[in-house]
């Protein structure tokens, strides 16, 4: 007697279990698809992809393309999400990044979250994205200054042009390859130092050296090459000693 209770008790907790796992399969989602703005992507670049997977088991989880390479960078159970996955299990934040090369560009893809249990390829999530070419980025001086007023003192401690993309999370390398200083003082005695990538010349800071309040330095035909394999000139960068 006391067996065939025990044996029903453990179908009862057979089904029990089937019935909760069910119920949380059933109840699994996707959430907070994160991605670019606009739905777009952008070639030779990483681009950005989180989304929470609730209830799934975050091991199955897919990201697909129809055009492109996923590339996983963010553990199942990071430091940053353990204590969810802890407090809920099957609860995970997933980042990614899906990469694109310049043969992409102007071409439309799917992007898709599938799920594979048991052979079976479950498409939980999909939409169109289209890849563009990477916007042109901003050469700046000193704290992202494109324009500014600095004394002989401040303009020593400079020593390069850098380059940046305000507002722009997606990741990218950019290299200031050439550009001009046109050295412009009130006398109208002005001056042209070629330099080649992003650092100033012994000659050019030796003019800096030299300035005088109402000095201006104009730095422009600046190209820019990216991995996107694209050369830019961008904007000018101008500089007034007071």
């Amino acid at each position: 007697m006391n067996k065939f209770f025990c044996n029903v008790r453990a179908k009862e907790s057979l089904i029990i279990i089937f019935l909760f796992s069910f119920f949380n399969y059933c109840n699994a989602q996707i959430t907070d698809v994160t991605t670019t703005s606009w739905n777009i992507f952008f070639a030779s670049t990483g681009n950005y992809v989180s989304f929470n997977t609730n209830g799934y088991d975050p091991n199955l989880i897919e990201l697909k393309l129809s055009d492109g390479v996923v590339q996983k960078y963010y553990t199942v159970n990071s430091l940053k999400h353990q204590l969810d996955t802890s407090r809920i299990p099957n609860h995970v934040k997933l980042e990614q990044t899906v990469n694109f090369q310049p043969g992409s560009i102007n071409r439309r893809i799917n992007m898709s979250i599938h799920y594979k249990l048991n052979n079976m390829d479950t498409v939980l999530w999909q939409k169109m994205y289209y890849v563009l070419q990477l916007p042109d980025p901003t050469v700046y001086i000193g704290d992202t200054l494109t324009e500014a007023t600095m004394t002989r003192d401040e303009m020593l401690k400079q020593y390069n042009l850098g380059v940046c993309m305000p507002d722009f999370k997606t990741y990218t390398s950019w290299f200031v390859t050439t550009y001009d200083c046109q050295y412009l003082p009130p006398d109208g005695n002005s001056k042209t130092y070629h330099v080649e990538k992003n650092i100033f010349t012994k000659e050019l800071h030796q003019q800096i050296e030299a300035c005088k309040t109402g000095d201006t330095f104009i730095f422009n035909n600046v190209r820019v090459d990216g991995l996107d394999s694209y050369t830019r000139y961008v904007n000018s960068v101008k500089v007034l000693i007071k």
